[in-house]
């Protein structure tokens, strides 16, 4: 699997609330595989150990994945956000803030009235492009431009 979250994802259609638990506990638990793993083993969203046997090599094979995207690739993505011919994926509420998918990645002020672009911004630096080829692992400059650019 490409990503932790589609693992919670695919082990949260059989439980609910486990998703929900998941995707609000602290970002150390996508970071660490034996606290992911024990994790999901404490909410009995496992039943058979084959499951369990399959996840831990799952888990095993996307943290022993790095991120292979060069210095170039980086900047030929940060290029395109900067100069605006692609913009960060993320959404606008209605009272149009741009909130960034991605805001685990970036330390600026919440969105507000008086700074509606705050993280998108923020979105367009050098250094949230890398973070993001760190967080996804992303092999190639065509997964890195999936992650980092908005739907067209």
């Amino acid at each position: 699997m490409k990503n932790i979250k589609n693992i919670i994802e695919q082990l949260s259609f059989e439980n609910e609330d486990f998703e929900a638990e998941a995707l609000n506990y602290d970002e150390s638990l996508y970071t660490d595989p034996e606290r992911l793993e024990n994790f999901i083993q404490n909410r009995n969203v496992i039943s058979t150990n084959a499951d369990l046997s399959l996840l831990r090599n799952e888990l095993n094979e996307f943290y022993a994945k790095e991120s292979k995207i060069t210095p170039d690739e980086i900047k030929t993505v940060y290029l395109a956000l900067k100069n605006r011919e692609k913009h960060p994926r993320g959404y606008f509420d209605k009272a149009g803030r741009f909130y960034v998918n991605d805001s685990d990645l970036i330390d600026v002020r919440a969105p507000s009235a008086k700074y509606p672009y705050s993280q998108m911004q923020a979105a367009r630096t050098a250094k949230f492009v890398k973070a993001l080829a760190h967080k996804y692992r992303v092999q190639s400059l065509s997964e890195l431009k999936k992650v980092a650019f908005s739907e067209p």
